[in-house]
Protein backbone atom coordinates (compact mmCIF):
# COMPACT_ATOMS: atom_id res chain seq x y z
CA UNK A 1 0.00 0.00 0.00
CA UNK A 2 1.31 3.47 -0.96
CA UNK A 3 -0.19 6.42 1.37
CA UNK A 4 -0.01 10.14 -0.55
CA UNK A 5 -0.74 12.66 2.24
CA UNK A 6 -1.30 16.30 0.39
CA UNK A 7 -1.23 18.22 3.55
CA UNK A 8 -3.04 20.89 5.37
CA UNK A 9 -2.45 23.60 2.89
CA UNK A 10 -5.43 25.54 1.41
CA UNK A 11 -4.04 24.85 -2.13
CA UNK A 12 -4.95 22.33 -4.70
CA UNK A 13 -2.09 20.36 -5.55
CA UNK A 14 -3.12 17.71 -8.25
CA UNK A 15 -0.06 17.43 -10.15
CA UNK A 16 1.27 14.83 -7.67
CA UNK A 17 -1.83 13.03 -8.23
CA UNK A 18 -1.73 12.95 -12.17
CA UNK A 19 1.65 12.14 -11.72
CA UNK A 20 1.12 8.78 -9.03
CA UNK A 21 -1.70 7.79 -11.68
CA UNK A 22 0.03 8.17 -14.64
CA UNK A 23 2.83 5.61 -13.05
CA UNK A 24 -0.38 3.28 -12.17
CA UNK A 25 -0.86 3.45 -15.89
CA UNK A 26 2.51 2.84 -16.92
CA UNK A 27 2.87 -0.24 -14.42
CA UNK A 28 5.31 0.92 -12.28
CA UNK A 29 2.97 1.48 -8.87
CA UNK A 30 1.28 -2.19 -8.72
CA UNK A 31 0.35 -1.85 -5.01
CA UNK A 32 -3.56 -0.23 -3.44
CA UNK A 33 -2.61 3.96 -3.64
CA UNK A 34 -4.58 5.71 -0.64
CA UNK A 35 -4.92 9.85 -0.83
CA UNK A 36 -5.53 12.35 1.87
CA UNK A 37 -6.13 14.64 -0.89
CA UNK A 38 -6.49 17.95 1.64
CA UNK A 39 -8.06 21.08 -0.33
CA UNK A 40 -7.32 19.10 -3.40
CA UNK A 41 -10.26 17.66 -6.00
CA UNK A 42 -9.16 14.99 -7.76
CA UNK A 43 -11.42 11.65 -9.01
CA UNK A 44 -10.06 8.76 -9.61
CA UNK A 45 -11.06 4.99 -10.38
CA UNK A 46 -7.15 3.20 -9.54
CA UNK A 47 -6.82 5.30 -5.92
CA UNK A 48 -8.75 5.57 -2.86
CA UNK A 49 -9.21 8.96 -2.14
CA UNK A 50 -10.81 10.82 0.57
CA UNK A 51 -10.54 14.27 2.45
CA UNK A 52 -8.71 15.72 5.09
CA UNK A 53 -9.85 16.71 8.20
CA UNK A 54 -10.97 20.15 8.71
CA UNK A 55 -7.18 21.81 9.92
CA UNK A 56 -7.81 22.56 13.42
CA UNK A 57 -8.96 18.38 13.53
CA UNK A 58 -5.76 17.49 11.81
CA UNK A 59 -3.21 20.03 13.05
CA UNK A 60 -3.94 18.11 16.75
CA UNK A 61 -0.98 16.16 16.39
CA UNK A 62 1.90 17.80 14.49
CA UNK A 63 4.98 18.84 15.44
CA UNK A 64 4.34 22.19 16.89
CA UNK A 65 2.21 20.17 19.67
CA UNK A 66 4.18 17.29 19.78
CA UNK A 67 7.52 19.95 20.71
CA UNK A 68 4.59 21.82 23.61
CA UNK A 69 3.66 18.12 24.73
CA UNK A 70 7.67 17.29 25.56
CA UNK A 71 8.51 20.60 26.66
CA UNK A 72 5.38 20.37 29.63
CA UNK A 73 6.45 17.12 30.02
CA UNK A 74 9.74 17.70 31.17
CA UNK A 75 10.89 15.16 28.38
CA UNK A 76 12.97 17.93 26.31
CA UNK A 77 13.34 21.61 26.54
CA UNK A 78 13.15 23.77 23.65
CA UNK A 79 17.26 24.27 24.18
CA UNK A 80 18.02 20.74 23.25
CA UNK A 81 15.97 21.51 19.34
CA UNK A 82 18.36 24.84 18.96
CA UNK A 83 14.96 26.80 19.69
CA UNK A 84 14.48 30.12 21.72
CA UNK A 85 13.31 29.17 25.43
CA UNK A 86 11.54 31.63 25.60
CA UNK A 87 9.23 31.36 22.62
CA UNK A 88 6.28 28.90 23.25
CA UNK A 89 5.53 27.09 19.25
CA UNK A 90 1.83 28.26 18.80
CA UNK A 91 -0.55 26.09 16.82
CA UNK A 92 -2.08 28.59 14.46
CA UNK A 93 1.11 30.48 13.62
CA UNK A 94 2.21 30.97 9.88
CA UNK A 95 5.88 31.84 11.24
CA UNK A 96 5.98 28.76 14.05
CA UNK A 97 4.77 25.93 11.62
CA UNK A 98 7.30 27.97 8.41
CA UNK A 99 10.10 27.55 11.09
CA UNK A 100 9.58 23.94 12.02
CA UNK A 101 8.73 23.10 8.33
CA UNK A 102 12.10 24.60 7.01
CA UNK A 103 13.82 22.70 10.08
CA UNK A 104 12.22 19.46 9.37
CA UNK A 105 13.22 19.45 5.83
CA UNK A 106 17.12 20.51 6.76
CA UNK A 107 17.74 18.69 9.31
CA UNK A 108 17.11 15.12 9.27
CA UNK A 109 18.57 14.37 12.99
CA UNK A 110 15.37 16.72 13.62
CA UNK A 111 12.88 14.96 11.83
CA UNK A 112 13.90 11.60 13.79
CA UNK A 113 13.40 13.38 16.71
CA UNK A 114 9.80 14.99 16.11
CA UNK A 115 8.61 11.52 14.90
CA UNK A 116 9.54 9.93 18.00
CA UNK A 117 7.80 12.69 19.89
CA UNK A 118 4.71 13.05 17.84
CA UNK A 119 4.35 9.28 18.10
CA UNK A 120 5.16 9.05 22.25
CA UNK A 121 1.82 12.00 21.70
CA UNK A 122 -0.25 10.28 19.83
CA UNK A 123 0.30 6.72 22.43
CA UNK A 124 -0.37 9.26 24.96
CA UNK A 125 -3.87 10.58 23.84
CA UNK A 126 -4.66 7.14 22.51
CA UNK A 127 -3.70 5.48 25.92
CA UNK A 128 -3.48 7.29 28.49
CA UNK A 129 0.52 6.29 28.95
CA UNK A 130 3.37 7.24 26.97
CA UNK A 131 5.20 4.39 24.77
CA UNK A 132 5.91 1.45 26.80
CA UNK A 133 7.00 -1.83 26.21
CA UNK A 134 3.87 -3.62 27.23
CA UNK A 135 1.89 -1.82 24.49
CA UNK A 136 -0.55 -4.38 23.16
CA UNK A 137 -0.88 -5.02 19.53
CA UNK A 138 -3.80 -2.65 19.41
CA UNK A 139 -2.57 0.26 21.65
CA UNK A 140 0.34 0.27 19.07
CA UNK A 141 -1.91 0.12 15.98
CA UNK A 142 -3.91 3.51 17.80
CA UNK A 143 -0.85 4.94 18.19
CA UNK A 144 -0.24 4.50 14.55
CA UNK A 145 -3.42 5.79 13.18
CA UNK A 146 -3.39 8.83 15.48
CA UNK A 147 0.00 9.61 13.88
CA UNK A 148 -1.61 10.00 10.80
CA UNK A 149 -5.41 11.52 11.70
CA UNK A 150 -8.04 10.50 12.72
CA UNK A 151 -10.40 9.38 9.78
CA UNK A 152 -11.32 5.52 9.62
CA UNK A 153 -9.98 5.05 6.66
CA UNK A 154 -6.28 5.55 7.94
CA UNK A 155 -6.50 1.95 9.68
CA UNK A 156 -5.47 0.42 6.83
CA UNK A 157 -2.39 2.47 7.06
CA UNK A 158 -1.35 1.47 11.04
CA UNK A 159 -2.17 -2.06 10.12
CA UNK A 160 0.43 -1.99 7.07
CA UNK A 161 2.65 0.23 9.47
CA UNK A 162 2.15 -2.63 12.30
CA UNK A 163 3.47 -5.28 10.56
CA UNK A 164 6.78 -3.13 9.64
CA UNK A 165 6.53 -2.53 12.89
CA UNK A 166 6.60 -6.15 14.01
CA UNK A 167 9.45 -6.80 11.60
CA UNK A 168 11.88 -4.22 12.84
CA UNK A 169 11.27 -6.12 16.74
CA UNK A 170 11.52 -9.22 15.10
CA UNK A 171 14.98 -8.34 13.46
CA UNK A 172 16.08 -6.30 16.42
CA UNK A 173 15.15 -9.35 18.51
CA UNK A 174 17.48 -11.58 16.25
CA UNK A 175 20.46 -8.91 17.05
CA UNK A 176 20.56 -9.23 20.20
Amino acid sequence: MILVILGTQDKEFPRLLEAVEHEIDKGVIKDEVIVQAGQTKYESSKMKIFDLLPAPEFEKKEVRQALNYAIDRRIARYEDFGLNPGHRLIRNSPDDRWMIWKRLNKDRHFNIEMCALTLRSCAEERTGRQAAPDFSPEEIKQTFTRYNGTVPQINAYAEKAYQYYQYYQEQTAKQL
